[in-house]
C-alpha cells in the first residue's frame, strides 16, 4: 500500500509539472530556402523589456516558457536575432499559454 501511495503522488507531481511548463509562445523559424534557423536566437520584447534569449533547435523549433518582467498577455515584438545582428521582428499578440506562432524569414 506504501509503494502505492509513493506512484500515485510521483504521477500526480509529474503531470502537474507538465501542466506548469507550457509555453506562452512555440513555433517554427524557416529560413526563405524551407531550411529550419538553426542557431537564431529569440527574445521576447514588450515595452523594452525582454525575455532571456531562447535558441532555435535543429529542427527549427522555438519555445519561450516565460513573459517579460511585468509582462501581461497582449501585444508583443518577436525579435530574431542571428547572433548579435537583428534579422526580423515580429509583432504578435498572446492572449493565452500555448499560443503557435510560425515565422518564415525573407
Amino acid at each position: 500500500m506504501n509503494k502505492l501511495k509513493t506512484i500515485l503522488v510521483l504521477i500526480f507531481s509529474l503531470s502537474f509539472l507538465t501542466f506548469a511548463a507550457q509555453p506562452y509562445i512555440y513555433g517554427k523559424v524557416l529560413k526563405k530556402n524551407n531550411r529550419p534557423a538553426v542557431g537564431y536566437k529569440i527574445v521576447l520584447e514588450q515595452n523594452g523589456s525582454t525575455t532571456k534569449p531562447v535558441y532555435i533547435d535543429m529542427f527549427g523549433k522555438y519555445a519561450i516558457y516565460s513573459l517579460p518582467p511585468n509582462g501581461r498577455f497582449g501585444k508583443f515584438n518577436l525579435r530574431i536575432y542571428f547572433g548579435k545582428k537583428l534579422i526580423k521582428v515580429v509583432p504578435v499578440n498572446i492572449n493565452r499559454k500555448f499560443t503557435r506562432f510560425d515565422i518564415k524569414l525573407d
